[in-house]
């Protein structure tokens, strides 16, 4: 139950990140802006092989069309780094 708080903290990790390479997180009660943290954080990372999106948390956004986008960058930006 991290938040947005955690998910900028974790969007802040991900910028750094050089040996990362699994996440799996859902259940945090993140928003909008915390996904966009992450999302932005993955165009960034380029260890990251494998990130379980939280799909609990995406389910709670009322603007279904923001989270469907965010998810969608999320994912050309692990398409990315699997090359």
């Amino acid at each position: 139950m991290f938040g947005n708080k955690g998910a900028f903290a974790l969007a802040n990790l991900l910028t750094v990140n050089d040996t990362l390479q699994v996440i799996s997180w859902d259940g945090n009660n993140v928003g909008v802006n915390g996904l966009r943290a992450i999302a932005e954080a993955l165009r960034i990372n380029t260890t990251l092989k494998e990130f379980k999106f939280p799909i609990s948390d995406c389910g709670k956004i009322d603007d279904v069309e923001t989270a469907r986008s965010l998810l969608s960058n999320m994912v050309n930006s692990l398409n990315r780094t699997s090359d």
